[in-house]
């Protein structure tokens, strides 16, 4: 009579390597740890990339005549941010991604990202009749400083003019930079497979 049973050849101890607890939480840590890195790396160049787009709510008018002449909103901000935005990994699950609240950029960065209101102050009134002044002749160039002579030089043939009564801010508006970037469809995608495929191989390698 033929005698039954099961022979447990090396695909055996692979089966039992890989459905070992122990080691699989090792190898889901190891590869997770290098998706996380990969996930965290996407993210940030999605940041940048929104940030150079620059699609976002023009400037008012007022705002404008603060600021360098450009073509988009945060042409100029986005060059002191771009820099700024990083990431670090924390642990095999989880990354930080945004702008250190040490760094040089973070204020200028929040403000942008929520929006900001600045009050118009006696001082800068001042300031802008001294910029209609000048630029009706009435004033020379000499009399200008600080501020308004860097407004000045930025363009010499822009027609100032007064700041208006009923004007009491100057409005910034959000350019929500990150929560776009992570409302990004294709993003979500790259994020899902990078994590899918270090599980699945995790569930099948052996460590």
């Amino acid at each position: 009579m033929a005698k039954s049973g099961i022979k447990l050849d090396k695909n055996w101890k692979r089966f039992e390597k890989m459905i070992d607890p122990r080691r699989f939480d090792t190898r889901a840590k190891q590869q997770m740890r290098v998706a996380t890195g990969a996930v965290a790396l996407h993210v940030q160049k999605e940041i940048k990339e929104v940030i150079r787009g620059g699609r976002f709510k023009e400037n008012a008018g007022l705002t404008l005549a603060l600021k360098e002449p450009q073509t988009r909103p945060l042409a100029h901000t986005g060059r002191l941010i771009f820099p700024a935005v990083t990431h670090k990994v924390i642990d095999p699950f989880t990354a930080w991604i945004g702008i250190k609240a040490t760094n040089k950029g973070y204020n200028i960065a929040r403000a942008v990202h929520d929006g900001v209101k600045i009050p118009v102050t006696p001082k800068m009134r001042r300031m802008f009749i001294l910029l209609w002044r000048v630029s009706r002749g009435e004033r020379k160039v000499g009399a200008l400083r600080g501020r308004a002579k860097k407004l000045w030089n930025m363009n010499k043939s822009r027609r100032w003019y007064p700041i208006g009564r009923g004007k009491t801010h100057i409005l910034i508006p959000e350019r929500p930079f990150m929560r776009r970037a992570f409302a990004s469809k294709a993003l979500y995608r790259r994020v899902q497979g990078i994590w899918t495929r270090a599980m699945q191989a995790a569930l099948t390698g052996v460590a």
